[in-house]
């Protein structure tokens, strides 16, 4: 069976079962198997396998997408380039802050476009007041910003979602 022809959980069974080297300068050590898509997991049985999201935004190329299994992920997460960052339920697919210090979920770097966060809670993120953190920072001229179903809670002395010069095309649905 072709692996674009395999489930989502087929895939993450897939992704958990892989070892992946740390992304240094290059994309050695990547391997994909559905075109322009990625997986990242949180499975903890048999083992304990917590993906770091920022290990496959790292490895992304302009367009991908980066699918992320349901589950908590204590981490942040800096994009830099447009592509799709996507959890499989808002409800259970939840990026969190806590024990991390004051700072941004997500932060996009600026000039960045085309971005789209989808079905996820970004939560537990504490800010340092003012207009320079959020759950979701877009710091500058970052067009075609598209939010879908996604909840911000609990993220105190932060915005929920802050684009710094008010330059973005952002899209809730």
């Amino acid at each position: 069976m072709a692996f674009n022809a395999l489930t989502n959980a087929q895939l993450f069974d897939v992704e958990a079962r892989m070892l992946h080297k740390e992304v240094l300068a290059s994309n050695k050590g990547k391997v994909v198997y559905v075109a322009n898509t990625q997986y990242v997991n949180n499975f903890t049985m048999p083992i304990t396998k917590i993906d770091q999201i920022q290990n496959s935004v790292n490895y992304a190329e302009v367009g991908n997408i980066i699918n992320l299994q349901s589950g908590t992920y204590t981490q942040r997460v800096v994009i830099d380039k447009g592509l799709t960052l996507q959890g499989l339920d808002s409800a259970t697919c939840i990026l969190n802050g806590t024990g991390l210090g004051t700072g941004s979920g997500i932060s996009i770097n600026g000039g960045v476009t085309n971005v789209s966060i989808k079905e996820m809670r970004i939560q537990n993120f504490t800010g340092t007041s003012g207009n320079s953190t959020a759950a979701i920072f877009a710091t500058s001229s970052n067009n075609d910003l598209t939010i879908h179903r996604v909840t911000v809670q609990n993220n105190p002395s932060n915005h929920g979602i802050l684009e710094e010069l008010y330059l973005a095309l952002i899209m809730c649905r």
